[in-house]
């Protein structure tokens, strides 16, 4: 089973990303933090469709 961690903190050098990289370590864990990526807010009209939201 392969697993995913979602890192949506604000701090990236906080406990929590500390606690993720020791967790990925161990679990060989997936790490995908939310800061790399530029994602937009929903959009109705889709102007927005070419932030990183889908390649996520």
């Amino acid at each position: 089973m392969k697993v995913a961690v979602i890192l949506g903190t604000s701090r990236g050098d906080g406990n929590t990303r500390k606690l993720v990289d020791e967790f990925s370590v161990f679990s060989e864990a997936k790490v995908f933090d939310l800061a790399d990526y530029d994602i937009s807010f929903y959009d109705y009209e889709h102007h927005n469709k070419d932030d990183d939201f889908l390649p996520l």
